[in-house]
This record gives C-alpha cells, structure tokens and sequence, in this order.
C-alpha cells in the first residue's frame, strides 16, 4: 500500500414516495412487477392502509402532521418500539438496543433515533400527498406476501 485516501460520502435520505418511484423501487428491492405493484398498493389503499397509489408528489405539505403517522405505527406489531423511539428520543440513548418484534428472537443495534421530517423533492401535484401508511398494519399481516412486502417498503 503505497498510500491511502479517505474521504467523507453523504447518504441523503430517500424522497417521499410517488407512483413512478414506487414501481422503481418496488422492482429494484422487491422483485416485483409494476402490475403487481400497483395492484397490491390500490388493495392497501382500498382497505384504509395506504395513501392514494397515483401521484406525482414527492413533497409533503406542511399541513400534514408526519409525527401522527408515525404514532400510528406505535400499533403495530412489526414497528412500535421502533415509532416509539422516533417519538420519544429522550428513552432512546445512543446504541440502544430495540427488540426486533418482526423477527420475534433477535434485538438490533440502532443508533440514537430522533424523528426528522423527509426530504422534499420537487414535484406536487396538488391533488395527493405522496404514498405513505394511513394505518398500521394487522397483526399477522395482509394474508399475501406481496402486500406485506409493498407495505413494510412503503
């Protein structure tokens, strides 16, 4: 080794989901069809799960409140203790240890976690917020695991 050379790499958080970006995303992490995609978004959404599939907006609009959808996620089953540490960060110290309720056995080491509102990208259609959970899952989930996959990405 003649020399080395370090250098500093910012990873930005990911944009807020839109329809274009969910099927991207859905086919690149999860192996899934846009059809199959679309069909299982439109079924979360059609059930009260999901928001609106079909947009375009990939900003949220400072009316919503983000820090009430993620308490709903203090319901679930798969990401309470984690929505319980973005909310309460005070209970959370640095390298705490969160049990994995998904995986029922393991615990995972977590940075200290405090809530921080998404990046806003630079679209808005003006019609609908961009895709997010509007409820938490059931426990035991949706009973296909193409819809429990869609919803643990979004």
């Amino acid at each position: 080794v003649t020399r080395v050379h370090k250098s500093t790499r910012n990873k930005w958080k990911p944009l807020p989901l839109s329809t274009v970006e969910l099927q991207k995303a859905a086919s690149r992490k999860l192996h899934m069809s846009s059809d199959a995609t679309m069909a299982a978004a439109e079924e979360l959404y059609t059930a009260g799960f999901l928001s609106y599939p079909r947009t375009e907006t990939d900003r949220f609009s400072p009316n919503i409140d983000l820090r009430t959808l993620v308490a709903l996620q203090t319901e679930s089953s798969n990401y309470a203790s984690f929505a319980k540490a973005l909310l309460n960060p005070t209970g959370s110290p640095s390298n705490s240890r969160i049990e994995s309720e998904q995986r029922g056995e393991s615990s995972v080491c977590i940075p200290r976690l405090e809530f921080q509102a998404p990046r806003a990208g630079a679209h808005d259609d003006g019609a609908h917020p961009p895709i997010h959970p509007t409820k938490a899952a059931p426990p035991g989930g949706f009973g296909s695991p193409i819809k429990d996959k869609l919803y643990d990405f979004v």
